[in-house]
């Protein structure tokens, strides 16, 4: 780990910071470098914004769905989402 880290961030460790902070795991630094990178990259942008209504699509459908059945179903789509996220 580098002493002092840098305040600027990649695109592809935003993609991972978006998807952090939507689950609640990202720290106060990775929420200011995420914000700053997003000040100035219109691409991650627009993939926060993308990535925010999925996860809002999700969570509706989901919510309507509580069966037994029909949570596993989600348990699995949730890792398979996740999976995919973190390569």
């Amino acid at each position: 780990m580098k002493a002092f880290p840098s305040i600027l961030i990649t695109c592809k460790e935003a993609g991972t910071y978006i998807q952090q902070k939507e689950q609640g795991n990202l720290n106060a630094w990775g929420r200011f470098q995420l914000k700053l990178h997003l000040w100035y990259c219109k691409f991650c942008r627009a993939y926060a914004k993308q990535s925010a209504k999925i996860n809002q699509f999700l969570e509706r459908h989901f919510q309507e769905k509580t069966s037994p059945q029909n949570e596993a179903f989600k348990q699995k789509l949730k890792a398979e989402i996740q999976k995919k996220a973190n390569q």
